[in-house]
């Protein structure tokens, strides 16, 4: 069972954060790059309403292309779809259940894999050459 990530304060009287996160912000503030592994996907639930991360994109090296899963579950008024377990960690992401891409919904190839500590497990229904493969979940663009 994975544990929270450990938290650190942003700023002074601010909310804590995970430390992930504030060690991005920082490298940002002080004009270094920090590899990312993950891309929060973000929208407004409403025209007032705040900005929400509602998902992570990652780049899958065996499609060549990034995949969504939703972190956040939708409102009633929403369209349904997967919502997937996140343990929090974007250096060592892990999304549960499995992510599946199939080409009827646009995609090149199949691809089912799992992500769990930072790699990305391709099932062996994959169409692609990295099917039945693990390895390191690569940067993002």
């Amino acid at each position: 069972m994975a544990s929270d990530p450990p938290q650190v304060e942003a700023e002074e009287g601010a909310a804590l954060v995970p430390a992930v996160r504030h060690e991005a912000h920082q490298a940002q503030r002080e004009g270094m790059s920090m590899a990312r592994k993950l891309q929060p996907v973000t929208h407004s639930r409403s025209p007032e309403g705040p900005v929400e991360t509602t998902g992570y994109q990652f780049r899958c090296p065996g499609c060549g292309t990034k995949h969504w899963v939703r972190t956040l579950p939708y409102l009633p008024n929403e369209e349904g779809g997967p919502v997937w377990k996140f343990n929090g960690d974007e250096a060592a992401p892990t999304f549960a259940p499995s992510v599946l891409c199939d080409p009827a919904w646009g995609y090149k190839h199949r691809c089912h894999s799992f992500v769990r500590d930072g790699r990305i497990q391709f099932l062996g229904d994959c169409t692609h050459e990295l099917a039945g493969k693990t390895v390191p979940l690569p940067d993002i663009d």
